[in-house]
């Protein structure tokens, strides 16, 4: 077990790609519709269509499944290493996941809520739909988009963004904390709660 705090710190940690291999599951479904086979390092920016190329009609069906199916969110991969590493981070911090919705897909919401119980047992009361993740307020962010890292550390100068580093945001010259290890994110967030409590 973790250090005891009297307030436990909050941790707001996005979903897809740092949890969850979306692009991954993205990359078997344009081979299941007739794509090449590409592999995640493949997709070097955010749009994975434009990164890979993808010809219009072969990006709209991928799009319609990723919109139309529930299954598809039921069935994303959990990267094996955030399984451990949000067990970790929860014996020292209150952790909350702030997940952009797939609006276009009615059930999208009971599926994450789902799956994040099912993968990780976080209860769906500590999981926020939300785009405009800067106005969740925690002690330490986490996600793989660098814009909404970039806007989170503006509205929150006294707390830790940190950018999950992925293939698609390698190039996008974020200069801030970047990390791909869990024992970064416990060790930062340890290091903002005694900053709290001195």
């Amino acid at each position: 077990m973790g250090p005891t705090y009297l307030v436990r710190p909050v941790v707001l940690l996005d979903c897809d790609g740092v949890l969850a291999d979306f692009i991954g599951r993205v990359c078997d479904t344009i081979e299941a519709f007739g794509g090449p086979r590409y592999e995640p390092h493949h997709v070097t920016e955010f749009n994975f269509t434009k990164a890979l190329g993808l010809d219009d009609s072969l990006a709209r069906k991928v799009k319609r499944a990723i919109s139309d199916d529930s299954a598809w969110w039921s069935t994303l991969p959990p990267f094996p290493e955030a399984i451990t590493g949000v067990a970790a981070l929860r014996e020292v911090a209150d952790v909350y996941i702030v997940t952009s919705p797939w609006n276009s897909n009615r059930t999208w919401l009971h599926a994450r809520e789902s799956w994040l119980k099912h993968h990780f047992d976080i209860p769906h009361s500590h999981v926020i739909a939300c785009s405009a993740k800067h106005l969740v307020r925690g002690d330490v962010f986490v996600d793989d988009k660098t814009e909404a890292v970039a806007a989170w550390q503006a509205a929150h100068r006294d707390a830790i963004a940190v950018q999950w580093e992925t293939p698609h945001n390698r190039n996008d010259g974020w200069t801030g904390r970047s990390t791909r290890s869990w024992a970064d994110v416990r060790h930062l967030t340890t290091v903002r709660a005694e900053a709290r409590v001195s």
